[in-house]
């Protein structure tokens, strides 16, 4: 669920924004995402 909804939002809108903070918010859900299964 998570995925998606960063997926979602971060297309075209943030993806500017969120060029080097994606890289460490991809990493951070990930590794919440395996913790939360």
């Amino acid at each position: 669920m998570k995925e998606n909804k960063v997926v979602a939002p971060n297309t075209t809108k943030g993806q500017t924004k969120k060029t080097r903070a994606s890289k460490k918010l991809e990493a951070s859900d990930i590794l919440a995402i395996n913790c939360n299964g």
